[in-house]
């Protein structure tokens, strides 16, 4: 049985004040994302105003959604970059010292012919949160099988093996879901997801590989 999250979650001044209320048993997970009138996002879980909006952080709430497809152009450097991201999924903590939800990714680039697989963590409304530098035990399951980080690109990037990479992207393709297991800095506590189930890999992965054939 899930624990439902009842709490406020307030993004101020680029940080997340986070007010833990209670802990009561619930079969599903929802906190309601608000813009107050001074522009701040709240987080709780409770409606918070009359623009809010369901944000599902259970296994039941957390229907399938679609891949993402993304090409940018930088005026700057000339440089042509196409990817292609996964739904979020929130990783949920409740330390005895430290509580918290963080959304997160999958992200899939290819450069200069190697694919690179990348967790990444979700900015909400200018907050400063970062990755631990301890990586070890950190990384996504998917299908049943763990896979760990290979390496922390930046404070919001981390990447896999690139065999570990391609086992992954395998099975995405047949519609496996994913769960991730996270840990924030400086808090030593790991933050795990629900699964996370998807649609449309197969749709980006194709738009993302015609792009790359552009590219070259």
């Amino acid at each position: 049985m899930g624990m439902r999250l009842s709490r406020a979650i307030v993004v101020v001044g680029g940080a997340l004040a986070f007010v833990a209320l209670s802990a009561n048993p619930s079969a599903a997970q929802t906190i309601y994302k608000c813009t107050t009138s001074q522009g701040s996002t709240v987080f709780s879980d409770r409606p918070c105003g009359n623009d809010a909006k369901k944000v599902p952080i259970s296994a039941q709430a957390n229907v399938a959604e679609n891949w993402e497809f993304v090409e940018r152009d930088d005026s700057m450097t000339g440089s042509h970059t196409c990817g292609i991201r996964s739904p979020e999924t929130y990783a949920i903590g409740l330390a005895p010292h430290r509580t918290g939800f963080y959304p997160v990714d999958l992200r899939i680039l290819k450069l200069s012919g190697r694919t690179l697989l990348a967790l990444a963590l979700v900015k909400i409304g200018g907050t400063s949160e970062s990755f631990h530098n301890d990586i070890g035990g950190i990384g996504v399951n998917v299908g049943g099988a763990f896979y760990s980080v290979h390496e922390k690109l930046n404070s919001t990037l981390l990447t896999f093996a690139d065999a570990d990479s391609a086992a992954i992207i395998d099975k995405l393709k047949g519609g496996a879901p994913f769960r991730a297991r996270i840990r924030i800095w400086p808090y030593d506590d790991t933050y795990d997801s629900p699964d996370r189930h998807h649609h449309g890999f197969d749709k980006a992965w194709s738009q993302l590989s015609a792009c790359e054939s552009r590219s070259q």
